[in-house]
C-alpha cells in the first residue's frame, strides 16, 4: 500500500505503519472488511423476514414495491447495495393462488435489480418453494417446472439457494450455483410435540413419499414407524378413496407427520384410518402448512387433537384455530444465514 498524500510510510502490509492518513485506512478497511449483508423481503412473508432480522441483529432492508396497472411489478431497494451481500427473504407459495404467483414473479424481479445495481452476492431464501412436486415428469407432455423456477430465478442472477424441507431432495441438483437445504422436523418435534415422542408408546407415520425421511427421525428418536398406503387418488387430488395402515398403531400415540398440508383432506382421513385400527389419540404435523380456503375449519373439526405447522409460508391470523399450532422458523433460518456468511457449517444446524 502507498500513500498518496505521501504521510504514510510506504510499505507492503500493514506491519510498520505508524501513521495513516484517512484515504489509507479506508483503503485498508475495505481490503479488510468482508462485504457487509443486507437483508431484505417481499411482500410474501414480511413478519418472517422481521423476526430474521431482529435474531441476526440488523435492520430489514428497505424496498419500495409498486403495483401497475395490468399487473406490472417494480421493486425498487431503497439502500445502497452496491458491493453488498444481499440476502432476499420470499416464500414463493401463498395461501391464495394470485398472490403465489404475484411473489414469485417479484422475487425474480427483485433479483435482477439486484444483480443490476451491483451487489457482490445475491442469496434468495425460499422457506416454502413452489413447483416442487413438480420435480418430475409423471406423464406426457408435462413440464418440470421446478427446474424451470430455478432457471429462471439464476438466470436473473441468484448465487445461492437456501430451501427448507424441499419435497424432493433431488431439486438441489437442479442448480448450477450452491445450495443450502434446511430440515425443520426436529424443531416442529422439539417445539409442537414435546412430550409426545415416548419409545414403545408413540409411532411416527407417513404416506410412502415422506416414507424415508420420516423412518429416519423415528429411529433417530426410538419410537416405531408406520405407512399409510394411499389409494384411488387421482393425480393433482388431495382426496382418497381408501387408506391402509402398515405397521402396528394399536395402543399407540400416533404422530402423522408430512412435508406439505394443503386442504388436510388426506391427512384427516389419515387419522380416521389410525384410529379405527386402534390408536389412542392422532396428531398432525406438516412444515409447510399452505391451507387455502376452508382448510382451517376443515382440521377444527377433524378428529386430529391438533395439527402443527410452522410459519414456512405466511398464514393469515383469520384461518387460525385452536387446532392448528404454529412453529416460527425464524431462528432456524437465522442461524443459516450466519453459517453461511460467516463460512461456517450449515449441518450442524439440524440433526438428521
Amino acid at each position: 500500500m502507498f500513500c498518496k498524500r505521501g504521510i504514510c510510510n510506504p510499505c507492503s502490509s500493514v506491519i510498520g505503519l505508524v501513521r495513516i492518513c484517512d484515504d489509507c485506512a479506508k483503503q485498508l478497511h475495505q481490503a479488510t472488511t468482508p462485504h457487509k449483508m443486507i437483508v431484505c423481503a417481499g411482500r410474501s412473508h414480511p413478519e418472517l423476514a422481521s423476526e430474521i432480522c431482529k435474531i441476526l441483529g440488523v435492520p430489514l432492508g428497505q424496498m419500495k414495491i409498486t403495483d401497475f396497472d395490468g399487473g406490472e411489478i417494480k421493486p425498487q431497494f431503497r439502500d445502497n447495495i452496491r458491493g453488498r451481500r444481499v440476502v432476499i427473504i420470499q416464500p414463493t407459495v401463498a395461501h391464495s393462488a394470485e398472490l403465489g404467483r404475484r411473489c414469485r414473479e417479484e422475487l425474480r424481479i427483485m433479483v435482477r435489480a439486484a444483480k443490476l445495481a451491483s451487489a457482490h452476492e445475491i442469496t434468495v431464501v425460499i422457506p416454502d418453494f413452489a413447483y416442487q412436486r413438480q420435480e418430475r415428469k409423471t406423464s406426457p407432455r408435462i413440464a418440470i417446472t421446478a427446474r424451470l423456477e430455478i432457471d429462471l430465478l439464476e438466470t436473473a442472477g441468484v448465487d445461492r439457494f437456501v430451501f427448507m424441507d424441499l419435497h424432493a431432495e433431488a431439486i438441489q441438483g437442479f442448480a448450477s450455483v450452491p445450495v443450502d437445504h434446511l430440515w425443520a422436523t426436529p424443531l416442529l418435534l422439539k417445539k409442537a410435540f414435546s412430550g409426545l415422542v415416548i419409545p414403545g408408546k408413540t409411532v411416527f407415520l407417513t404416506d410412502a413419499g415422506y416414507a424415508k425421511i420420516v423412518g429416519a427421525y423415528a429411529r433417530h428418536f426410538g419410537v416405531d414407524f408406520a405407512i399409510a398406503h394411499k389409494e384411488g387418488r387421482a393425480e393433482g387430488a388431495d382426496q382418497v378413496s381408501r387408506i391402509i395402515i402398515i405397521g402396528d398403531v394399536k395402543g399407540k400415540i400416533v404422530l402423522l407427520l408430512d412435508d406439505i398440508v394443503k386442504t388436510g383432506f388426506t391427512m384427516i382421513e389419515m387419522a380416521k384410518a389410525c384410529l379405527k385400527a386402534g390408536a389412542i389419540k392422532v396428531y398432525g404435523g406438516g412444515i409447510h402448512g399452505e391451507l387455502p380456503e376452508g382448510a382451517s375449519d376443515r382440521v377444527q373439526a377433524s378428529c386430529l387433537e391438533y395439527l402443527a405447522v410452522t410459519d414456512s409460508v405466511d398464514i393469515p391470523k383469520n384461518k387460525l384455530r385452536p387446532k392448528i399450532r404454529v412453529v416460527s422458523v425464524a431462528e432456524l433460518i437465522a442461524k443459516a444465514i450466519e453459517q453461511i456468511y460467516e463460512y461456517g457449517s450449515v449441518s450442524q444446524l439440524f440433526d438428521r
